[in-house]
């Protein structure tokens, strides 16, 4: 079965609404999943910035999971003044 691919798979801008992020390490960045163009399926996860030298690893029993959503919205106040989480 071939899978259609929406506009912005196409181009290569695939945003996954939800997921999470394993960190096995104490780097400053946080890299949201993807797949590479091969089909490869990368799992979100931490690093360190260049020139910052390798994370320092965590032990396995201290890996977090970062869940994310994306939500509707992320504007606090609307352009007339409201509040939209109220």
């Amino acid at each position: 079965m071939k899978r259609i691919l929406s506009e912005a798979e196409k181009s290569g801008n695939t945003l996954w609404r939800r997921g999470t992020i394993l960190s096995k390490n104490h780097g400053r960045i946080v890299v949201l999943p993807y797949e590479k163009e091969n089909g490869e399926f990368v799992q979100g996860h931490t690093k360190n910035a260049p020139h910052d030298g390798k994370a320092k690893p965590r032990h396995p029993k201290e890996y977090v999971n970062l869940p994310y959503e994306v939500l509707e919205d992320d504007l606090m106040i609307g352009l007339f003044g409201e509040l939209k989480y109220e």
